[in-house]
């Protein structure tokens, strides 16, 4: 007659859920249950189940099997901060000690975690329980189980810009390029693009990126020539919609000077070269920069704009530094913040008032004062 063996309800509805891949990385559970590291029957000092639950994200939040097995990848969206880790050790006495917690035995063991952006690594270590020994024998005691989960976050989707500021003269043309900083989709996205002032048109109006097609977008800012002798400016708005874009805003800030008093910034017929290096470095003063750059071919006067960091960080352009220098190749900018980081560029002109193309940025922190403490004297 053929034994029958009674199997516990609870077993049995636990194997039906790893089975159907509820726990996420599933591979039997009790005697018999598959081990993920060999394929073979599961051992007391291995997992047989590994979830990680990552709410209000739509990603995969199931691990990937890698590295011989005792590794596993996943990642969450940008704004996930928190993950559900549950471990499943093939033997109910096993003990689980996850990231050097003390031990803890009694089958699953859950986890809440917080996430930092990048790469989340945590370790797991299985123990498993005493062996029985055998009649008349000793029993050969299995080593732990060390298994490394990583979870990466994904960053917070941004949109960035190339330059990150135009300098332009009216009347002129000048490009940026808009991209995603990340590149995970999903769906198109789509940069609606406007300007605050009439006077500063772009084209085209909207850039489309694509799960096949990540290259930055070219957009061309136009500035008209008004009547007026005033400088302007100009806040050029981008909203992104589509896959983990929606809303992600940024701004590129167009700065705008009167071509009746400052040299335009792209190059004209038989205009000086642009000056191709600009060195700043901090004065012998406190507050000072000097700058010093290549003289460029057919330049008899130069164009000095310059801004502090800070300011430009957030957006604030009312300090805006333009100063002139009359043939030389160097030039000192005085009354600035000392110990300050500040930016400039600087574009060459001629006599028949032509001006060349303006150089790259390039940033120094100022002279600052020296220190008026004094260390104390010794003690005897």
């Amino acid at each position: 007659m053929m034994k029958l063996t009674t199997v516990p309800i609870w077993f049995l509805l636990l194997a039906a859920l790893a089975a159907a891949g509820f726990w996420g990385i599933s591979n039997g559970t009790g005697a018999g249950a598959v081990s993920a590291q060999t394929g073979a029957t599961a051992q007391p000092n291995e997992l047989i189940s590994l979830t990680v639950t990552a709410g209000g994200d739509a990603r995969p939040s199931t691990p990937t099997f890698v590295s011989g097995g005792r590794s596993y990848d996943t990642y969450v969206g940008a704004y996930t901060t928190t993950a559900q880790i549950a471990m499943a050790p093939a033997n109910d006495n096993a003990t689980i000690s996850f990231n050097g917690d003390d031990p803890v035995a009694g089958g699953i063991l859950t986890k809440t975690v917080g996430l930092a952006e990048g790469h989340n690594r945590f370790t797991i270590v299985v123990t498993p329980p005493d062996p029985d020994p055998p009649a008349g024998g000793e029993a050969e005691p299995l080593e732990p189980v060390t298994y490394h989960l990583n979870i990466r976050r994904e960053p917070v989707p941004r949109l960035a810009f190339e330059p990150d500021y135009l300098l332009m003269t009216e009347g002129e043309t000048a490009t940026y390029t808009v991209e995603l900083d990340t590149r995970w989709l999903g769906a198109e996205v789509t940069v609606a693009i406007t300007s605050d002032n009439p006077d500063v048109t772009v084209s085209p109006t909207q850039a489309s990126f694509r799960p096949t097609d990540w290259d930055p977008r070219t957009i061309k800012v136009t500035v008209a020539d008004d009547a007026d002798g005033d400088d302007d400016f100009a806040i050029l708005d981008h909203i992104a919609s589509g896959g983990h874009f929606n809303n992600v805003y940024g701004r590129l800030r167009v700065e705008v000077a009167d071509d009746d008093s400052v040299p335009a910034a792209s190059a004209q017929t038989g205009a000086p070269a642009q000056v191709a290096a600009l060195t700043p470095a901090p004065g012998d003063q406190p507050g000072t920069i000097v700058l010093a750059w290549t003289p460029a071919a057919g330049a008899t006067r130069y164009w000095i704009a310059g801004i502090k960091q800070t300011d430009w960080d957030a957006g604030d352009f009312s300090g805006v530094i333009w100063e002139a220098s009359s043939g030389a190749s160097t030039h000192t900018v005085a009354g600035l913040d000392e110990g300050s980081l500040y930016a400039f560029t600087v574009a060459g002109g001629n006599a028949a008032g032509q001006w060349g193309l303006w150089s790259p940025l390039s940033r120094v922190t100022t002279s600052a004062a020296p220190s008026t403490e004094y260390p104390e004297p010794p003690t005897f």
